[in-house]
């Protein structure tokens, strides 16, 4: 709600055909002048402090309730070409990809406070003739707590007798993971609620190459 009071200022004066006292142009010429201070104040303040829509904006992690979103994206971070351990920081984007081409470490960093979700996907190519293998970390002292994926026991007998019995698991996220240099497309995720205490993580799938 604006501060400008136009209440303190005589719209009628000067009165037309009046010796009017110069006390009431003072007066009125001071309320003016005040409300332009206001007005000034009240500008520079939604100028500093509101949404633009020709312009990056920051909400400096206030709350935006009730919206509905059509049509929105998400930034995408090229890390290009790693060599060495590498920070995969959330300030960068929500999605992040990289050509590996070394055996490294990829940090996740700069996760949110406490209570707020967050999400990070990579993109991970080796375009190179090696085999590399990546190890995975996560600052603020948090763990990450890996998918350990499902057990499947073979008991068919139509497979062959030599499979009843046999187990594997599926969808185990890969630490470390090996980058095949005939490989695909390798797209991971991890996310956090606790400020990056616990960091889960999720191995989306190898697809293929364009």
């Amino acid at each position: 709600m604006s501060n400008i009071n136009s209440a303190n200022i005589e719209k009628n004066f000067p009165e037309p055909g009046k010796d009017n006292d110069s006390a009431g142009f003072r007066n009125n010429f001071k309320s003016i002048a005040d409300n332009f201070d206001i007005a000034r104040t009240e500008v520079q303040d939604l100028q500093a402090n509101t949404a633009r829509t020709d312009a990056a904006n920051n909400f400096n992690q206030n709350d935006v309730a009730n919206a509905n979103f059509v049509a929105c994206t998400d930034n995408v971070f090229d890390h290009g070409n790693i060599e060495s351990n590498t920070i995969a920081s959330f300030s960068f984007g929500s999605y992040q990809k990289a050509s590996v081409n070394a055996d490294l470490s990829i940090i996740l960093s700069d996760w949110p406070d406490t209570e707020k979700f967050a999400k990070i996907t990579l993109e991970l190519n080796n375009n190179s003739n090696n085999f590399y293998t990546v190890n995975w970390a996560t600052e603020q002292a948090g763990e990450i707590r890996k998918n350990l994926g499902q057990e499947v026991n073979l008991t068919d007998s139509s497979i062959g007798d030599s499979t009843i019995g046999f187990s594997f698991t599926i969808g185990e996220f890969p630490d470390p993971l090996t980058l095949d240099p005939n490989g695909g497309t390798y797209i991971l995720e991890f996310w956090t609620a606790d400020g990056g205490s616990n960091v889960f993580a999720n191995f989306i799938g190898e697809f293929a190459n364009v």
